[in-house]
This record gives C-alpha cells, structure tokens and sequence, in this order.
C-alpha cells in the first residue's frame, strides 16, 4: 500500500508502507499548451474509485509560507491537476485555472466531477471533469472550507457521496468575522497584503483569526449542487478550534488542525 502525501515546497511525494521508503512523484505539471512548469504551492490530494489522482495547486504566484497574503488578495490563481495514477509516467497534467485558494477536493464516485474548496471565497466550485466547465456547489458557507471529506455509509466505512464534510478553520458567523468584514472591500484586503508582504508579518497574522471551531454537513443534491444541512460550531473553540481536516469514521468524526491535537467527536 501507498499513502501519497502533499508537500507544498516539494511537490507530492509516496511513502511505500511496507518499507516506508519516500520518493517524490511529482514536481512539476503540464499546462493545457504542453508547457512543463514547476509546481508551486500543492495544497491538498485525492484519488478517485478508479484511481485517478487530483491535486489542488493553491496558487501559483505565492508558495505556502505567504499563504496569508494570497488570502487577502483574493485572486484566482488556483488550479486543479490530474494524474491517470499516482504512478504514471510524465506530470500530471492542468485541468482547470482559475480557482480562487483552490484547497480541499474531492471526487465522485463515478469521477465526473470534482469539488475544490475556495477558501477565501467561502465557497465550493464543482468542475466538470469532461468539460473543464467551472460552476458553484455551494456559496456563502458559515466558515472559510479548508480539506473536505465524503460521508459514510451505515457500515460505518464505506463512502457515502450523498454527504460532504467540511472544515473550516475560520468563522463566518457572528458576532464578528474578520472575512466577512474584508470580504467586499477588495482595495482594504490589497492592502493588507502589501502590508504583510513588505513587513514579513504573514506567518503571525493567522494568530488574529478567532479559536473557533467549524465543521459543516453538506447535502449533495440531485441538481449537482449542494445544500448546508448541518453547522458544528464550538464559539469558544473548547472541544476543537481552527480545524482543518475532517475524517468522518464509523459513528466517530474526527478533526485535525494545524494549531491543536486531533479531536473526534
């Protein structure tokens, strides 16, 4: 077995569980004119039923240590890329531009579509994996998405693509919410931006976010949208703050964050 692991400087690598012995897979992609560039902030990975591996590229002008700044910019400079196998011969190859902090993704089950999570938007696109066409799953969501998760079926096990979970290690709700406040004032977050650019204050800036914590239940609709169906929000961030990953288990949802231990639920 092989657990394929995003690393945003070095691209993504495999780590063979039998030996334990890491290689890198890739490090570069191919735009859709057959040019060969390097990858530049890999953000998140997936690999679909039939073994189809996409990977998110969150920006292609900041790497990860400014990815506060990209934040604050708003613009769309993410993509998604596409690898037939984690093994395959040659880069995976672009499937679509233009995703604003393109982050967590998902595939279904019959890989014709991929959801991306545009973190600074609050929002999830759904791309059409035939088309390359570009449209939103669902919009205005309670937090800032970052990794996402299909749901479980009864057996506790196998996935349920009827359901999507999503952290979200930030708020939206009140009584106030930092992106809420910049959200339509593009000039104020340019600023910001400059700002932590020139100061080098980026990597502390994620310290003026709120402890909370934010995971929510997403119903995916027949329509090919999705629909909000349940919000855990912990205000104080007691049980879980800022989370950033969510892996739903048998009867047991499990959350990681960057800044605090795993917690279930």
């Amino acid at each position: 077995k092989t657990l394929l692991i995003v690393d945003p400087y070095k691209g993504l690598l495999a780590l063979k569980l039998a030996d334990m012995k890491l290689s890198r897979v890739a490090s570069t992609y191919e735009d859709t004119e057959g040019n060969v560039l390097p990858v530049n902030f890999l953000n998140s990975v997936t690999v679909s039923k039939r073994g189809a591996v996409y990977l998110t590229q969150s920006s292609i002008k900041f790497e990860r240590r400014h990815s506060m700044i990209e934040l604050m910019e708003g613009q769309a400079s993410g993509s998604l890329l596409e690898m037939k196998s984690w093994n395959q011969k040659g880069p995976p190859k672009l499937v679509t531009r233009n995703i604003t902090f393109a982050n967590g993704v998902l595939v279904d089950e019959t890989q014709s579509f991929a959801l991306v999570a545009e973190t600074s938007r609050s929002r999830i696109k759904r791309v059409d994996l035939k088309t390359h066409a570009i449209t939103t799953f669902v919009d205005d969501l309670q937090g800032s998405p970052d990794n996402l998760a299909w749901g479980v079926g009864k057996d506790g096990m196998t996935r349920d693509y009827s359901t999507v979970w999503v952290a979200c290690p930030a708020k939206r709700t009140g009584p106030f919410a930092f992106a809420n406040f910049l959200g339509d004032k593009p000039a104020m977050r340019q600023i910001f931006a400059t700002i932590l650019y020139s100061t080098g204050t980026a990597d502390w800036f994620h310290m003026l976010l709120p402890k909370t914590g934010v995971v929510i239940r997403l119903k995916v609709g027949s329509d090919g949208t999705g629909s909000v169906e349940d919000v855990l929000l912990d205000y104080k961030g007691k049980a879980a703050t800022q989370i950033s990953s969510v892996a739903p288990h048998r009867d047991t949802l499990l959350m990681g964050a960057h800044t605090a231990d795993v917690t279930k639920l």
